[in-house]
């Protein structure tokens, strides 16, 4: 986390003139990126060789209006929402915006003054416009979807030339149990550097989310850890209960040898947990969350023959 608050310096952009040339060169074919961050470098070549972005985009796309995502990815977006507009009101003299992007790359709401929100507005730095690596290019949006820790992205570091007078810096709140990116807190300043208190901006939010997501998780490991009571009182088959990753939280005797982990004690909190190694269980395991969201009442189902455990059967989850 401390890695966080590294988000200096405040002065002029370091090697601006250099990185501009380099981006001049790279969009006219070139490969050699030398002078630019890793994951700037990183960021480009996916940028121009997987998404085909184009590099002279001059604003993001609109975004897809219907996306599939739990419940918990509401609860913290709208937290690390109400971080960002606390940090606009207690910020005297702040030029930015504070904005909030959720897992897709799509904006949900910006805060910050008058002028810098309508300059924002005429690149579609806004709701209901999509800021992801695959449709606006590196930016410290999308490109924090892609990173596990902060990302910042000033002036020409910008895939999109049209965004190359903007400094911004972006952290992804991630599920403790998949690491998978949930929502992003984003500062952006326009022809000038990012206020030196961004750094503890985003790592309060990070921790203030992580901290909930967690408390999250032991509460839904102690719901599991109920319902494979219930289950197996009605059930004679192998029977495990496993997270969203795959990690196991309990499992009786037999399913305990299929999949090589301790029984019968369960496991609530999260980084207690047994991992099998069986890429079957984290398949099915996603499969599972998906289905219970749109259906409470369902249980759980069979996976058949599970390969490279200490021996293979039938097993329910």
């Amino acid at each position: 986390m401390k890695d966080v608050h590294r988000l200096e310096p405040t002065s002029a952009n370091p090697g601006e003139d250099t990185v501009s040339a380099v981006w001049e060169r790279f969009v006219q074919g070139e490969d050699h990126v030398s002078g630019v961050r890793p994951e700037v470098a990183i960021s480009w070549h996916g940028c121009r060789g997987q998404y085909r972005v184009d590099p002279h985009l001059s604003e993001a796309p609109v975004a897809v209006a219907e996306i599939d995502h739990t419940l918990e990815h509401d609860v913290v977006s709208t937290d690390v929402g109400g971080l960002a507009a606390s940090v606009v009101r207690e910020s005297d003299g702040f030029a930015g915006i504070v904005a909030v992007v959720d897992a897709t790359g799509r904006i949900l709401a910006s805060w910050g003054d008058r002028t810098a929100l309508t300059r924002a507005s005429d690149s579609d730095l806004a709701p209901w416009y999509c800021w992801s690596e695959c449709a606006a290019g590196t930016n410290s949006r999308g490109t924090a979807l892609e990173a596990y820790g902060p990302v910042v992205i000033r002036g020409a570091e910008h895939r999109c030339q049209a965004f190359h007078d903007s400094v911004c810096a972006g952290i992804a709140v991630r599920d403790v149990l998949t690491r998978e990116p949930i929502t992003v807190l984003n500062v952006s300043c326009w022809r000038t550097q990012l206020p030196r208190a961004a750094g503890g901006w985003l790592a309060h939010a990070v921790t203030k989310t992580r901290g909930t997501l967690r408390r999250r998780a032991r509460d839904s490991g102690a719901e599991l850890v109920a319902a494979h009571t219930q289950a197996g009182a009605r059930s004679t088959a192998a029977l495990a209960a496993v997270d969203t990753a795959g990690r196991v939280v309990i499992a009786d005797e037999t399913a305990s040898v299929l999949m090589g982990v301790p029984a019968p004690a369960p496991a609530v909190d999260p980084t207690a947990r047994w991992n099998p190694g069986l890429p079957e269980s984290i398949r099915a395991a996603r499969y599972a969350s998906r289905q219970a969201a749109r259906n409470p009442d369902r249980v759980g189902f069979a996976v058949e023959g599970v390969s490279g455990a200490p021996g293979a059967g039938h097993l329910s989850l």
